[in-house]
This record gives structure tokens, C-alpha cells and sequence, in this order.
């Protein structure tokens, strides 16, 4: 009787995780907000329910997995993505699940001397197996999802690897507390060797839970700096704007006078300080004009200031743009884009110890689409592996991630980057469509 609870009872904490393990891995592969969270409780709390009933009435691997096809395809429906993607998530699934079961018996038959039929009956070998399976099943989901979502994030390599040791670990340990237990014949023992495993599996949940908070929270710190830059570019524009008309209604107001001290000096015949005079006039009108003026604030204000900046480290800078004032990118898109690939451009000409220290932008619009060309002179020390370009730079853990942050930002509007090195010269082209 105790065994047949002990059996009904992993069953059920099992079917629970492995739930929530479909839950977590359609929520991370197909994406999707809390605005249905209602529907998505009712929904899982259904399929948790009618997956238990098949497990202890119906325990066929024909019934299981035709409901978990058309179980995990319904649910889908929760997520966002369309029909095509969520067709592929539900096989990759069921996939995933299958695989985990086979590595889980192959790898339990491998340090074990049971045999295949000994592993499939009930027992303490096949309790070890559903455990052991839904650890595995949890660690080739979370291993997709992450290494897919590594792409759109600043996540090192090196956070995700210790994240999957720790429940490569998990599963290892489950193996060890269970079979030494189980060999030694002590029943109730076992039974806490069980509800062990069952800790620890769960926690491996909470562990990745945490993780991925975690990560949410460095994208929005990441989102609120970029913002706080946006207003410090922005705050500087207008600034710059109050002054250059200050300074226009000054000279405004002093034209006049102007005119006269040149009409002097011509009717003196000074014709030397009479020219010199109007250049010094046109310093100061040359002086109120902004570099800038797309009649877009965010890229007027972020442009200006990164050319003040490259002026200031005495960077040549030429400008080409003929942009209208209603192009339509996102405010933090315009710092990622053009902020990172214009400080990789100062940075590049900054390490020039001889040479033309060089900036060359080249922004053009044509049929709702945006295209950027920034070139710059380097030292010729342009570091490349596997075909992208990386940092030279030491500490390679938090640099070298401007190009991946372009690439994700210029993806949300179909575009298109290009590198290109050629001598010492680095050329970064990108468009933006439909903008």
C-alpha cells in the first residue's frame, strides 16, 4: 500500500513539473504577455488534471503522446507566433520529451546492471527514471531557450553553462541519493530519498525562475540607462538651441551696428580690418549653427553630440543627411544604433597614435527606408573571428557588445548590417525599412 502510494504520489508531482516545464518553454520560445494570465492558469491547470487521469488510468505511450501533441498544440494558442511556429514548438516538444525518456533510460542502464525490462516495470529503478527524465526534459528545454534568447541578450556563455551544471549536478545526485538508499534496503529511508529528488527537483525550477528575473531586470537597468542618455542627449540639444538663439537675437540686435564699423572701415580704405571684421561676424553666426538639424530631436541631439565629442579628441568629422523630420524609430533604437556604432567610430580613431583620424556619416532616406553608411579611419588593429568582428579590448566580458546590440535593433525594422575592413579604413552600413 505504501509503495502504491509512493508511486501515485511521484506520478502526480511529476505530471505537475512537467506542466510547468511545457508552460516555461512555450512562454520562452514563442513569447508572450500576462494579459491572458487568467486563461493560462486555467488552461495548464486543465491539461495537469487530464494528463494525471492518463497516467494512472490510461498509462499507454499511444494515448500519452497523441494528448500531449494536441494538449501542447491548444495551449500554444496562449502564446504569440503564428500557426507555422507553434506547429514547430509542439514537435519540438514532444521531441524533447521522447529524447529525455530515452537518454534517462540509456544513461540509467549504462551505470546500472538492471535490464531494459526491469527499468520499465514499477519499482524504485522506474521511479528513478520518471524523476531523472523530467530533469533531463527540463535542462534540453531551458538549454534551447537560453542559447536562443542568448542572441537578443547580454548574457556571457559562461552564466549559462553554470546554470545547466547546476542541474546537470542535480540529476547526478538524484541518481546517488536513490540507488545507494534503495540497495540498502531501508524502506523509509527510501521514501525520504524520494521526496528528496522531488526537492530538488523543483528547486531547479526555482533556480531557473530566479535566473530569468534576474535577466529582466538587467535588460530594464540596461533600458532605463539608455533612456537616461537619451534625455542627457536631448536636454544637451536644447540647451545648445537656447544659446545658438540667444546668441542670434544678440547678434540680431547688433547687426546694425556691424554694418556700421564695416561701412567705416571701407570709407577709410581699411579694406585688411573691414574683412577681418566680417569673418570674426561670420564666427559667431557660424557658431550658433547646429551641425545637426533633421528636425528629429532624439537623432539631432544624439549626432551632436557624439560629433561635439569626436571634435573635442580632434576626429575629423564630414556629414552627409538628408533625412526627413518623421522618420519613425524608436527612441532607444536611435541610441543603440547609432549611438553604439558612433562611439565604436570615436573609440576606433581615438587609438590613432599617427595617421588621419577620420568620421565619415552618410545618412540617406528613400521609400520609407533609412540607410546609414559611417566610416572611420583605425589603426589597422581590427580583431576578427569565425567572420565577426570582435573588441580588442580586455575585458571582453563587457565590451564588444555594441555590433550585437546594432544587429538586435536594426533586426526590428528587417534590416540589414555590413561590416567591411579594408586597410585602415572601417565601414559600418546599415538600413532600416519602413521607417
Amino acid at each position: 500500500m505504501n509503495n502504491e502510494m509512493l508511486w501515485h504520489g511521484v506520478e502526480i508531482v511529476t505530471c505537475l513539473f512537467e506542466t510547468i516545464v511545457y508552460y516555461m518553454f512555450l512562454k520562452d520560445f514563442l513569447g508572450g504577455n500576462s494579459s491572458n494570465g487568467t486563461y493560462k492558469i486555467f488552461g495548464f491547470g486543465i491539461f495537469f488534471v487530464i494528463l494525471t487521469l492518463i497516467t494512472f488510468f490510461m498509462p499507454y505511450p499511444t494515448i500519452t503522446l497523441l494528448f500531449g501533441i494536441s494538449g501542447i498544440f491548444i495551449l500554444s494558442f496562449l502564446f504569440n507566433g503564428d500557426i507555422k511556429t507553434k506547429i514547430f514548438a509542439t514537435i519540438l516538444l514532444i521531441a524533447f520529451l521522447i529524447a529525455s525518456e530515452m537518454i534517462t533510460m540509456f544513461g540509467i542502464l549504462l551505470f546500472d546492471n538492471n535490464s531494459a525490462e526491469v527499468l520499465l516495470k514499477s519499482g524504485a529503478p522506474r521511479l528513478l527514471g520518471i524523476i531523472i527524465s523530467k530533469m533531463v526534459l527540463l535542462i534540453i528545454t531551458k538549454s534551447v531557450c537560453m542559447f536562443k534568447q542568448r542572441k537578443n541578450s547580454k548574457v556571457p556563455l559562461l552564466y549559462l553553462l553554470a546554470m545547466l551544471s547546476i542541474s546537470a549536478t542535480t540529476v547526478i545526485s538524484m541518481y546517488v541519493i536513490i540507488m545507494i538508499n534503495v540497495k540498502e534496503g531501508n524502506t523509509s529511508l527510501s521514501y525520504i530519498s524520494f521526496a528528496a529528488s522531488i526537492g530538488l527537483l523543483y528547486s531547479n525550477i526555482m533556480v531557473f525562475y530566479l535566473f530569468e528575473i534576474i535577466l529582466e531586470k538587467a535588460e530594464i537597468q540596461t533600458h532605463n540607462k539608455l533612456l537616461k542618455q537619451q534625455i542627457e542627449f536631448q536636454l544637451n540639444y536644447y540647451d545648445n538651441l537656447i544659446i545658438s538663439k540667444n546668441e542670434m537675437r544678440s547678434l540680431r540686435h547688433d547687426i546694425k551696428n556691424h554694418f556700421i564699423c564695416i561701412s567705416e572701415f571701407i570709407q577709410k580704405h581699411d579694406i585688411t580690418k573691414a574683412l577681418n571684421y566680417i569673418k570674426t561676424v561670420f564666427a559667431i553666426v557660424e557658431n550658433t549653427k547646429n551641425e545637426i538639424a533633421t528636425g528629429n530631436p532624439v537623432i539631432d541631439s544624439l549626432l551632436n553630440a557624439k560629433i561635439n565629442r569626436a571634435k573635442s579628441e580632434n576626429i575629423e568629422v564630414n556629414c552627409i543627411i538628408e533625412i526627413p523630420s518623421g522618420v519613425r524609430i524608436d527612441h532607444v533604437d536611435t541610441c543603440v544604433i547609432f549611438g553604439n556604432a558612433l562611439d565604436n567610430a570615436i573609440e576606433a580613431c581615438s587609438r590613432i597614435e599617427r595617421g588621419d583620424k577620420k568620421i565619415n556619416i552618410i545618412l540617406s532616406y528613400s521609400n520609407n527606408n533609412l540607410v546609414c553608411k559611417i566610416t572611420n579611419t583605425t589603426n589597422g588593429n581590427v580583431l576578427k573571428h569565425e567572420n565577426r568582428f570582435i573588441t580588442s579590448k580586455i575585458d571582453t566580458e563587457y565590451h564588444g557588445l555594441g555590433l550585437n546590440n546594432i544587429e538586435r535593433s536594426v533586426k526590428r525594422y528587417n534590416g540589414a548590417v555590413e561590416l567591411e575592413h579594408i586597410d585602415d579604413t572601417f565601414v559600418l552600413m546599415f538600413i532600416l525599412n519602413n521607417v
